[in-house]
C-alpha cells in the first residue's frame, strides 16, 4: 500500500482526469425534453369521471378488485421477505437487533426462573431441536400462505406476525441448561 502522501496525490490526479473527461463529454449529452401531455385541458372532466367510475366499480368488478388485492399482497410479501432477509443477515444493525432479541428473552427467562417459573425438560429439548423448530415454524407459515385460497396483504401480515410470535415462544423456551451456562455463551 503506498504511503499517505502518494495516495493523496494519486487521488487528486484521478479526480483531475475525471473532471477533464466530464468536461469533454458533457457537451455531447443530448437535451432531454421532460414535458409531455397526458390529458388535454378539455378532456380532464372525462378522465376524472372515468377514474371515479373505475374506482367505484373496483369493488364490484372482479378483475380490478383482484388486481388491487394482488398488488397489495405482493407489496406486503416483498417488504416482509426483505425485512426477514435483512434481519437474517450479518450487518451491523441486524446483529444489534439479534443481540437485543436474544438478550431480552434471556433476561425474561432469568426473571421467570427467579420467581419459580422454569421450563423444566422443555427448555433443554427446545435447545437441542431449535433449528428444526424454527425451520418447521417458517415452513408452516410459508405453507399456510401457499395454500391460502385468496391471500391478501392483511393475511400475509398476520402470518408474518404469527411467525414472529412463534419465534418468540421458541426463544423464550430455549434453555441451554446448567452445563452450557458454565461453558459461557454460545
Amino acid at each position: 500500500m503506498p504511503p499517505q502522501p502518494q495516495r493523496h496525490r494519486l487521488r487528486s490526479f484521478l479526480s483531475a482526469v475525471l473532471l477533464v473527461i466530464a468536461a469533454v463529454l458533457a457537451p455531447r449529452i443530448p437535451e432531454i425534453h421532460t414535458h409531455f401531455t397526458v390529458v388535454q385541458g378539455k378532456d380532464i372532466g372525462k378522465v376524472k369521471t372515468a377514474f371515479r367510475l373505475l374506482k367505484a366499480l373496483g369493488n364490484w368488478l372482479p378483475f380490478v378488485h383482484f388486481l388491487r388485492t394482488t398488488i397489495r399482497t405482493v407489496l406486503v410479501l416483498g417488504v416482509t421477505v426483505a425485512l426477514a432477509a435483512w434481519l437474517g443477515g450479518h450487518g451491523r444493525r441486524a446483529t444489534q437487533v439479534h443481540g437485543l432479541w436474544h438478550a431480552g428473552f434471556a433476561a425474561t427467562r432469568q426473571a421467570a426462573d427467579r420467581i419459580g417459573l422454569q421450563t423444566g425438560p422443555v427448555g433443554p429439548w427446545v435447545h437441542r431441536f431449535k433449528p428444526w423448530l424454527v425451520w418447521c415454524l417458517l415452513g408452516a407459515a410459508a405453507l399456510a400462505l401457499v395454500l391460502w385460497s385468496y391471500p391478501t396483504g392483511a393475511a400475509v401480515a398476520w402470518l408474518a406476525l404469527a411467525a414472529v410470535a412463534g419465534l418468540a415462544v421458541i426463544e423464550f423456551l430455549f434453555d441451554p441448561g446448567p452445563e452450557a451456562q458454565r461453558e459461557g455463551p454460545v
